[in-house]
């Protein structure tokens, strides 16, 4: 029961700092946050919030990294774009660290889970000349951090 208030008022903060604190959001956001919490799966395992508070802040900030690098190709044609897939083996995350590390890789700009085999997926990226194995390793790592609580 825990659990599920904190992770209310952590995806309740997400969503105000998501809308920027409009009024007319709030109410919408707690109906869809509870929605959420109903309907997810409960993550197996013991979850340190240290590890997932580091991991949120660290997500944000990736976030807004690589949408302003999305925002400069659209608008400086020249700058490359090398579009193309990798493969990442993710076997040494636990279950539900595997789930949240490729919703993730997904949810950041430029880059897109593709196909999913148990062990690795396979990721698109639109520049396969940046360090896009450097950074789903730091992706690893943080969403490791949230399961084993190390950094």
């Amino acid at each position: 029961m825990i659990k599920r208030v904190v992770g209310f008022f952590i995806l309740m903060a997400l969503w105000l700092v998501l809308t920027g604190g409009e009024r007319e959001a709030i109410a919408f956001g707690v109906v869809v946050v509870l929605l959420a919490l109903l309907i997810a799966a409960p993550l197996p395992g013991r979850i340190y919030p240290l590890g997932l508070l580091r991991f949120s802040l660290w997500f944000l900030l990736q976030s807004l990294k690589s949408g302003g690098d999305i925002a400069l190709r659209a608008l400086h044609p020249r700058l490359p774009l090398d579009p193309g897939t990798l493969f990442y083996d993710c076997s040494t995350l636990p279950a539900a660290g595997r789930r949240l590390f490729i919703a993730a890789i997904s949810l950041i700009p430029g880059t897109l889970s593709v196909h999913y085999d148990g062990q690795s997926v396979r990721v698109h990226v639109l520049d396969r000349h940046q360090d896009n194995h450097g950074a789903l390793d730091q992706l690893a790592a943080r969403v490791a951090a949230i399961f084993r609580g190390d950094r």
